[in-house]
């Protein structure tokens, strides 16, 4: 199983930049970033703050699916 996040199309709905999310979450503008291109996952911290910030689950963040 691979995990796929959903930063990106939560953070743009909400009509926030990168820098925007990164600040509040308190990470540096690349690491949001390499979360969105799925080349680094958030830790969990991060994870539990974003749910914070948008009103959203764990579950509506990171999902897993099967990998290819």
């Amino acid at each position: 199983m691979k995990l796929v996040n959903r930063v990106k199309e939560l953070r743009t709905a909400a009509g926030m930049t990168q820098k925007n999310l990164a600040d509040m979450i308190g990470v540096t503008v690349p690491a949001v970033c390499l979360w969105e291109s799925g080349a680094r996952n958030p830790e969990l911290e991060n994870i539990f703050r974003m749910t914070l910030i948008f009103g959203v689950t764990v579950e509506d963040i990171v999902q897993r699916t099967e990998s290819a």
